[in-house]
């Protein structure tokens, strides 16, 4: 049986290309062919480190959050790679009782390698969380805006090299609702990516949401999972 790092970053790769759609404008809609050589890892070396990220769009207090990020060498705290930037911001929402420290990292590690920074916050990971979906997103968002912050900030690792025009949305299951959530409300999500998408959004519900979303969107699904089918997405 193939590990959730395994499955999450087969499914990055094919999701990878829509998250390019970011820089991309937006002003009419878009049709890419999938660049088959982000199944390849990216030519930076990644850094990551964890991050406490205070609630900016919706709710209070703090959570915590890692962060994914093109690096100088590979490991924790090691310094950002300052000869490209401004890096793309991808914001990554975990599914249903993940523990992202556990299941995401090769998939976060993927991304930063093509020259993102990829942030995913570490709230609401329990199962009595079944309800947070919405908060889930608005978490990504904040993490974004933690981002953006640290670009104007001389003494942050990534001062003046964060691409603060927007980031891209992309989540698992849960996280792919929330993912479309956030995006239904907030003009900052330039793009939405979603692996198995669960229609876990209350009181609002996913199909509802997306009405609401008018930037490029892509949603991924198997024909074999027996938890959220393809044909539900």
């Amino acid at each position: 049986m193939r590990s959730v790092g395994n499955c999450c970053r087969e499914r990055l790769l094919l999701g990878i290309a829509t998250a390019l759609l970011l820089w991309a404008g937006f002003s009419e809609p878009q049709v890419l062919a999938i660049d088959l050589s982000y199944g390849l890892t990216g030519s930076y070396l990644v850094g990551n480190r964890q991050v406490s990220v205070s609630r900016t769009a919706g709710g209070s207090g703090s959570f915590d959050a890692l962060v994914y990020y093109p690096a100088t060498a590979t490991g924790l705290n090691t310094p950002l790679d300052l000869s490209g930037g401004m890096y793309p911001v991808v914001s990554f929402a975990h599914g249903y009782t993940t523990v992202t420290a556990n299941s995401l990292p090769a998939s976060l590690a993927q991304l930063a390698s093509h020259g993102y920074i990829v942030v995913a916050p570490q709230s609401y990971e329990s199962v009595l969380d079944v309800f947070e979906t919405e908060a889930l997103g608005h978490d990504q968002a904040s993490a974004y805006n933690y981002l953006v912050t640290q670009s104007s900030k001389v003494s942050s690792p990534f001062y003046q090299h964060v691409e603060t025009t927007g980031f891209a949305a992309m989540g698992h299951s849960t996280g792919g609702a929330a993912s479309i959530s956030e995006a239904s409300q907030n003009a900052a999500v330039k793009t939405v990516v979603t692996w198995a998408a669960q229609n876990m959004n209350i009181p609002v519900q996913a199909p509802e949401q997306i009405a609401d979303v008018h930037v490029p969107v892509q949603l991924i699904a198997g024909t074999a999972d027996t938890t959220v089918s393809a044909s539900t997405t």
